[in-house]
């Protein structure tokens, strides 16, 4: 389970892993050829690290297209060395409260991958 954890979800209501939010790990698992994979995965737009606010909006557009379920992962590192990692699971126009934009479907705080 934990090394499956990072490449799957169950939020997305889907029968089968979408190939195009899928690791390579699930893209192999799917049947997809070794060519295919290095393709599909060098289409994608890599996170530009240390890049946040307007200009991180400018270079990527927010859950512009696919199932509305997301996971996010944000790792910092304090001044003393101090780490800690946050992963959270979301969907875009969760149908929470009134006017939520998202809706919270898992937080873990301070898990390794």
């Amino acid at each position: 389970y934990d090394k499956l954890r990072p490449h799957v979800t169950v939020y997305t209501g889907l029968a089968r892993p979408s190939q195009t939010f899928a690791s390579a790990v699930v893209l192999r698992a799917l049947g997809v050829p070794e060519d295919q994979v290095a393709q599909m995965l060098g289409l994608r737009v890599p996170a530009k690290e240390g890049v946040a606010g307007p200009q991180a909006a400018a270079q990527v557009a927010l859950a512009g297209q696919g199932t509305g379920t997301y996971s996010i992962s944000s790792r910092a590192t304090r001044p003393d060395g101090t780490r800690v990692q946050v992963q959270a699971a979301i969907r875009v126009g969760g149908g929470g409260g009134f006017g939520q934009l998202y809706l919270p479907l898992s937080w873990r705080v301070g898990e390794s991958d």
